[in-house]
C-alpha cells in the first residue's frame, strides 16, 4: 500500500548514509553522518519544519538492520527555505546531499536560487560532484528534534533484517551521468525529470512490500 508499506531500501546497518527522499511531491535530504548515533538523523527540508509519516517510514526502512533502538531522533536542521510558489525543493535536496557527502553541514547556508540552478546545470554538464556555492551563517540552534518510534510495514512491528557514505560519491557521479539523459525547462528554470534522475538510486520505491511478520 503506497505510503504505508516498507520501501525496498537496502538496510544501512551500522553504516552511515546520505539519502534523498520523496515524501509526496516533495524532495528532502536526510543523513546520520554528523551524529554519534546512527538513529539521530538530520533532515534538510526547504519547505517544512516537521517530519512526515512518509519520511519516518522511509528512514525506518534504512535503519531496519538494527533492532535497537526502535526509535529515531529526527533533527530538522536550520536550512534555507525556497521562495514561496517555486518548485525548487529537488535542487535544495541535491545541494544538501552533495554537502553531506563531502562532510559539510549545509545548515545555516544561504543559496542564491538563480545561481543554484546554474550550478546544478553546470555540474550535470561536467559530471562533477562539488559543493554548491553558498554564504555560510552560524545557525542559531541545532534545530527542532522529533523523537518517534520506527514504523515497520503495515503491521508497525519490529522488522528484522541505502546508500552509505563510502559509496555515495560514486553513486552521485552515476546519477549525474544518468541525469544528462533527461531534460528540464531551461526558460523557466523549473525542475521536471532532472531531479528525479539525480535521485533515481537514492529515492524510495513505495510499493506493496511486507515484512516477515506479515507473510
Amino acid at each position: 500500500m503506497k505510503g504505508r508499506t516498507l520501501p525496498k531500501f537496502d538496510a544501512a546497518g551500522r553504516r552511515r548514509f546520505v539519502q534523498i527522499l520523496n515524501t509526496g511531491d516533495h524532495w528532502v535530504c536526510v543523513t546520520n553522518v554528523f551524529s554519534r548515533s546512527s538513529h539521530k538523523v538530520y533532515v534538510y527540508d526547504s519547505v517544512y519544519h516537521s517530519v512526515s509519516q512518509s519520511l519516518i517510514l522511509q528512514v525506518s526502512s534504512l535503519l531496519r538492520g538494527e533492532d535497537w533502538p526502535d526509535s529515531i531522533d529526527f533533527v530538522v536542521r536550520p536550512f534555507q527555505h525556497q521562495r514561496r510558489g517555486t518548485r525548487l525543493c529537488g535542487y535544495y535536496a541535491v545541494a544538501a546531499c552533495v554537502s553531506c557527502v563531502l562532510k559539510h553541514d549545509p545548515a545555516g547556508h544561504l543559496f542564491d536560487e538563480e545561481f543554484l540552478l546554474l550550478r546544478y546545470d553546470d555540474l550535470l554538464g561536467r559530471q562533477k560532484v562539488q559543493l554548491f556555492e553558498s554564504c555560510e551563517l552560524t545557525p542559531l540552534d541545532e534545530g527542532q528534534t522529533y523523537h518517534v518510534s520506527k514504523l515497520h510495514c503495515v503491521c508497525h512491528m519490529q522488522a528484522v533484517g541505502c546508500v552509505t557514505t563510502d559509496d555515495t560519491v560514486q553513486q552521485v557521479l552515476l546519477l549525474v551521468s544518468y541525469a544528462s539523459m533527461c531534460s528540464y525547462t531551461r526558460n523557466t528554470r523549473q525542475s521536471t525529470s532532472a531531479t528525479v534522475v539525480w535521485t533515481v538510486l537514492l529515492s524510495s520505491v513505495m510499493d506493496d512490500h511486507r515484512c516477515a511478520n506479515c507473510h
